[in-house]
């Protein structure tokens, strides 16, 4: 993939940004630091794209929304204060995807093709604020889980992978991955059940 407009390429300057934490990059980020910008587009960008590409099955659509997300980032760097870089992208591009596929279905006249995703239309998508809070309690409902169903749940959605993956990796079995996955998702339901259930799905 290629940087968007406005990100630097690799230089020398550019190894030690790769030692800083996401909240030094954000400091250095709403002070206007284009290495710091950089840093974090490499540091990011795939993970955000994978999310797109999952979601939408469009390698262009997924670089579109990517290109977008990062360069509301430059553009907003001065207003918002990011303290965790991951959660706050990975909420951008999911609101972009919701955002996408609404206006996919406007310019589309096949109502019967859309599917499940005509649940969009009884979920007021356009207030992108009230989305982005509703992202947060998420989040801290995620931080709140039993700390072994939060790690799995993490390697889930953060990493995708599946189930038999992350038995491997934490030397656990594969159902007991499963099970700590739907008790940390039917915690989540309960927590969030007035979320209308295709938006809950692209939170989560």
């Amino acid at each position: 993939m290629q940087l968007i407009p406005g990100i630097l390429d690799e230089q020398s300057g550019m190894t030690s940004y790769k030692t800083y934490s996401d909240l030094e990059l954000s400091i250095l980020l709403k002070d206007g630091d284009q290495l710091a910008y950089t840093e974090i587009y490499n540091r990011y960008w795939q993970t955000i794209y994978t999310i797109a590409f999952n979601r939408l099955r469009s390698m262009e659509a997924a670089q579109d929304l990517v290109h977008d997300t990062f360069a509301s980032l430059w553009t907003i760097r001065e207003k918002v204060s990011v303290q965790n870089l991951r959660s706050y992208l990975g909420g951008v591009i999911k609101y972009r995807i919701i955002e996408y596929i609404r206006r996919q279905r406007q310019a589309n006249s096949y109502e019967q093709s859309l599917g499940h995703e005509e649940l969009i239309c009884s979920y007021n998508i356009d207030d992108a604020l009230h989305f982005k809070d509703i992202l947060v309690l998420v989040e801290e409902e995620i931080e709140n889980l039993p700390d072994k169903c939060k790690l799995i749940f993490r390697y889930s959605r953060t990493y995708n992978k599946s189930a038999k993956e992350i038995a491997k990796e934490l030397n656990l079995s594969q159902s007991t991955v499963e099970n700590q996955l739907n008790k940390a998702l039917n915690r989540l339901k309960v927590a969030f059940k007035n979320i209308n259930t295709f938006l809950f799905s692209f939170l989560l």
